[in-house]
């Protein structure tokens, strides 16, 4: 790999399952092929379809933590990064179970971040499945500054493009981000978490990026992501969570949050409405009083922040 005598960084990849049997060959395969070495934690919420036992036949090596319930994707992420931590970890690989990536992805990943210090979370381009376009959440994520096309995208250059935010779909982290911005926070169950952590990361003067030649494949085109809008109950559930998300932003003044968020919200709603989703007014009603029931946690999830605890929701190492 031509790293003559630079110090070797500990890598471990963390990979949060559920009912993974259908994607975890793919995911486990290209973590084992990795060119840059590196450890695999599994840490599973509860599966119940022979994910476990299969990771147990065909992967022995891996550190697998069964977990007897379904701790949600942020709290079982923790899990595997704080055992990551007390290893030794100098940088943690976050991979979703229904992705792999390629041979030289860790060690670009690893380069890349020698030279971009300033970065707390640095990501590979993600494309769909069969590796014909850009995932459609990445593109969104990456579409205000940079064109979509992989072809636009895909350069030899390792040099990291900032932007706001990325999903967690693959993030690698430094552990020194870590330290100060912490875990995912256990307020948000599945969904949300990501969105909430590059809020923290901005606060502690972090950046996040992606790198353009190296790459993931994540599997995930059947679904819909009009689902979210699909009933009374799923809007006020994503709008909830938009909420909580600025409101606990420690950037800005709960109170300049809590008006901007309610704006946002209403005017969606609205927008909701007027497309023939009738239910989109009583979904607002019913977000918004959640949300003031919420409001004394949220502002204990702000001042968590601000008061700097080093491996915040994490074990302390």
């Amino acid at each position: 790999m031509g790293q003559g005598s630079q110090k070797i960084e500990k890598v471990f990849a963390v990979v949060v399952t559920y009912n993974a049997r259908k994607w975890v060959e793919a995911c486990l395969g290209s973590l084992n092929k990795s060119n840059f070495p590196l450890t695999t934690i599994i840490v599973d919420n509860s599966s119940s379809d022979g994910t476990v036992a299969w990771i147990n036949e065909n992967y022995p090596n891996v550190t697998l933590v069964p977990n007897s319930e379904n701790l949600g994707f942020g709290k079982a992420n923790n899990l595997g990064i704080s055992i990551a931590l007390s290893q030794g970890a100098d940088y943690v690989l976050l991979l979703n179970q229904d992705a792999w990536m390629e041979e030289d992805t860790v060690e670009k990943l690893v380069r890349a971040f020698r030279g971009a210090t300033d970065y707390g979370i640095i990501s590979p381009l993600h494309l769909n499945g069969t590796g014909t376009s850009l995932d459609a959440g990445f593109a969104n994520c990456i579409r205000k500054d940079f064109h979509s096309g992989v072809s636009h995208l895909a350069t030899n250059d390792l040099s990291v493009k900032p932007v706001d935010f990325i999903n967690a779909a693959a993030w690698m982290i430094s552990r020194n981000c870590l330290k100060q911005v912490g875990g995912f926070h256990p307020h948000f169950y599945h969904y949300g978490e990501d969105r909430e952590y590059t809020n923290r990361l901005a606060y502690h003067e972090f950046q996040i990026g992606f790198v353009t030649n190296c790459r993931i494949f994540h599997d995930r085109e059947s679904r819909n992501p009009q689902l979210f809008f699909s009933t009374l109950e799923r809007v006020s559930w994503y709008y909830r969570i938009g909420l909580e998300i600025r409101l606990m932003d420690a950037r800005r003044s709960f109170f300049r949050n809590g008006l901007l968020g309610f704006l946002w919200s209403a005017k969606d709603f609205l927008s909701h409405f007027f497309k023939g989703r009738w239910f989109a007014l009583p979904a607002a009603f019913d977000c918004w009083s959640k949300i003031f029931v919420e409001l004394n946690t949220l502002r204990e999830g702000r001042k968590l922040v601000k008061d700097n605890r080093p491996f915040l929701f994490l074990d302390d190492h």
